[in-house]
């Protein structure tokens, strides 16, 4: 079924995950952070009152595998300027300079190219489009929000265990 394949594919993308970043934590992290779009945009749907159809289910698969490469890109060149000792603060401000221009470009033209789909006339493209365009943008905000208060939430938090003991 369509549900047993979207979750085998989130299980093997978790697995690419961790293998490239080369950590189970950012792996996961990274799963999990690329499945609060699908997510949110199902639930907007969802409120609404647009039934989930063939064409919303084929756009969340589809977009998981698009979304997950801006992230990889993010985390890659993180874990190279931690690997090198920066600080995270700092290696985060680098990454997200040197990666954020992209990601936002990649966002903004798939975003709008699967948005021109709800111009259609044939209500699957639509729904399709719809659904693409707006799990795209919400990674986006993931990426560029989301992640960097997360990953210096935990370096806070590992600071002020080490400063209790």
């Amino acid at each position: 079924s369509m549900l047993e394949a979207n979750l085998l594919a989130v299980v093997v993308m978790g697995v690419l995950l961790i293998v490239a970043l080369r950590s189970l934590r950012l792996g996961l992290l990274s799963l999990v952070l690329n499945l609060l779009p699908p997510l949110l945009a199902f639930a907007i749907w969802g409120l609404a009152g647009i039934a989930v159809g063939l064409s919303v289910s084929v756009a969340v698969g589809m977009s998981l595998a698009v979304i997950i490469d801006d992230t990889v890109h993010l985390l890659t060149r993180l874990t190279r300027a931690r690997r090198a000792a920066v600080p995270m603060a700092e290696a985060l401000s680098n990454a997200l300079q040197e990666v954020g221009p992209a990601i936002t470009a990649t966002t903004v033209a798939l975003g709008l190219g699967f948005f021109v789909l709800g111009l259609s006339y044939f209500q699957l493209n639509v729904q399709l489009g719809l659904m693409s365009g707006l799990t795209i943008v919400l990674a986006w905000l993931g990426d560029l929000l989301l992640l960097p208060l997360i990953l210096m939430a935990v370096v806070r938090r590992r600071r002020d265990r080490q400063a209790h003991i």
